[in-house]
């Protein structure tokens, strides 16, 4: 991707599979990959990059522009998410998983309980492994203060 740059400002982001016009000259997409850096740059196109948010932890805020000599770097501004609601979706995710681990012998659980044929102890003892280690991690979630912690957890 490029940035059209004029008078050190941003005018807009342009793809590059796409034409631009620029003054009254129509260039094709083919100059991207045609011309040299320097020549692209002399009509105000540089090359563009993106910081990204890492939207597990931040909101996105508005998009700012720092044009240097070369290239161009988009920044968006960022804001830390929920700390509680963050730790609510973990455990979320921490219980669903221990649910789809537990399902493909849930069918024996209930077999069991209705009178029928009992649970092999490895079953069992794997059963009771994978609620443990939900619980553990469910506690460990819990405990979590800030989103730095989350963060190192994750």
């Amino acid at each position: 991707m490029f940035a059209q740059v004029e008078g050190g400002e941003v005018i807009k982001i342009v793809p590059t599979h796409k034409g631009i016009t620029i003054g009254d000259t129509q260039h094709d997409k083919n100059i991207y990959r045609l011309w040299s850096r320097e020549k692209l740059k002399n009509i105000g196109l540089l090359p563009y990059r993106e910081n990204t948010v890492d939207n597990r932890f931040y909101q996105r805020g508005s998009l700012s522009y720092e044009v240097g000599s070369d290239e161009v770097v988009g920044t968006y501004a960022k804001t830390d998410k929920d700390v509680a609601t963050l730790k609510e979706k973990m455990i979320e995710q921490v219980k669903n998983r221990a649910s789809k681990l537990l399902a493909p012998t849930d069918w024996m659980a209930v077999r069991a309980s209705e009178g029928g044929t009992a649970m092999a102890d490895s079953v069992k003892s794997y059963r009771t492994a994978v609620r443990k280690e939900s619980n553990d991690k469910e506690t460990e979630i819990k405990a979590l203060s800030d989103l730095d912690a989350i963060k190192l957890y994750e």
